[in-house]
């Protein structure tokens, strides 16, 4: 008997071939064929399966037991390769291989991105943590002409804190200049009059400017002068408040309301710096829009009343 894989002769009566140990067919005869390719039962004349296709290997004349054997064992292969992907051929496990490394370099350049974003939040937190000391948060009045109250109160002072270069109080952003405002927005909710909270500041914190003194009869102690520049480089204040020709502050709001009248025709107060009434046209939203230009920087005293004027009317025959 030929042995189907290495091809020696064996003896009949042998269950293994002598040369490579491979299980030979059984002697007993069928009456069918079976196709080692997709184990369809053939008629032992035929040469090809009638299922599909393939070339039948086994002998015509010899019970087909080994095909059968092998159909058998290549489902169960089948099967377990399926439940175990891991345990694939040498092709399926290369292919996966060369997939994996594909891969590689998309997984390292994610994890590099993921990496420098994470160093530079934590590099951005540390180098900003000073700053936030310098720059708290500040709690701005969400009433319009209490803010800008306190603004026009706060540029009467320069900053007390001595580290920031002298800044006028209502643009300095250090912690101590925050502190002041705020300490001038809680006498305003609580309706104390302007001219106490100028009073009540100086004497807690000082840094009054001098040209203010005479009018609140602050001691001089409390009062500061200014030496080479009126204010510091940064400051709104620069330049004299009441020049026609530059930016105006919240040093100019009482010159700016003295020039109208309150226009509502509601009130019957005539003079807009004493009005705080909350009608159409009044004096709260034409505080609020003066508040607003002075804040841009970009108009001059004479400018803004002319704006107002145009806008909402009341100005005074004698004004700019």
């Amino acid at each position: 008997m030929k042995c189907d894989k290495c091809g020696t002769d064996n003896n009949n009566g042998n269950k293994f071939c002598t040369n490579c140990g491979e299980e030979l067919p059984s002697e007993i005869q069928l009456q069918k064929n079976i196709c080692e390719s997709c184990g369809s039962e053939n008629e032992l004349t035929s040469n090809y399966c009638v299922a599909c296709g393939e070339k039948l290997k086994a002998p015509h004349n010899v019970i087909n037991e080994h095909a059968k054997h092998t159909y058998q064992h290549k489902q169960k292969s089948n099967k377990w390769e399926n439940k175990n992907e891991s345990h694939s051929s040498p092709v399926k496990n290369k292919k996966r291989s060369q997939s994996t490394i594909g891969r590689k370099p998309l997984i390292v350049a994610i994890g590099v991105l993921v990496i420098s974003l994470a160093s530079v939040a934590v590099l951005n937190k540390w180098l900003t943590k000073g700053e936030k000391n310098i720059y708290p948060a500040e709690s701005k009045s969400l009433n319009p002409v209490v803010e800008t109250k306190a603004l026009e109160i706060a540029s009467k002072f320069v900053c007390s804190c001595g580290s920031c270069g002298e800044q006028s109080l209502e643009s300095c952003k250090c912690a101590r200049a925050i502190e002041e405002r705020q300490f001038v927005r809680d006498y305003l909710e609580r309706k104390a009059k302007p001219e106490d909270i100028v009073v009540a500041l100086a004497n807690r914190y000082g840094f009054l400017k001098a040209e203010y003194a005479k009018t609140y009869k602050i001691n001089g102690s409390k009062t500061w002068t200014a030496t080479t520049l009126q204010y510091a480089p940064n400051s709104l204040d620069l330049i004299k408040p009441n020049s026609l020709n530059t930016s105006a502050t919240f040093a100019n709001v009482s010159e700016i309301y003295s020039a109208f009248k309150c226009p509502c025709g509601q009130c019957g107060i005539d003079e807009l710096k004493n009005c705080d009434c909350p009608h159409k046209n009044g004096a709260q939203e034409i505080k609020a829009f003066v508040g607003n230009l002075i804040k841009s920087g970009t108009y001059t005293v004479g400018d803004i009343i002319n704006i107002v004027n145009e806008k909402y009317g009341g100005k005074k025959p004698s004004s700019i």
